[in-house]
């Protein structure tokens, strides 16, 4: 059964603040889905060792193979499989492209562009 897109809000909101580093490979500082040190970001968190594969790396959640494998959370009803995406790829951009001091404002802007209660 998928995730409704609330429960995937939150569980990513709190991750990510309880984490407050990015998810990084250190060779290379590039985010990664799993990186250094235990680490994962806002769409990593959400995905258990057999939904991971290392070539995930470097691909949005809208490449196939990943929209695939996230299955299991996003389900497979088109409309609301495509709003699931699209918050992921807002929540990973948060990860992505902001530091950790300013996390919980885009969070909290998310939330309210998604209408999550």
């Amino acid at each position: 059964m998928s995730m409704s897109a609330s429960k995937i809000f939150y569980k990513v909101k709190a991750h990510l603040l309880q984490q407050g580093t990015q998810s990084i490979d250190e060779d290379t500082s590039n985010c990664r889905y799993r990186g250094d040190h235990g680490h994962s970001c806002a769409v990593g968190c959400l995905m258990t060792d057999d939904m991971y594969d290392y070539n995930f790396e470097g691909d949005s959640v809208h490449a196939a193979r990943i929209e695939g494998a996230l299955e299991p959370i996003i389900g497979t009803q088109k409309a609301k499989r495509s709003n699931k995406l699209s918050l992921l790829d807002a929540l990973q951009t948060v990860h992505d492209e902001y530091q950790p001091d300013v996390w919980e404002s885009r969070l909290n802007k998310i939330q309210i562009e998604f209408k999550i209660a």
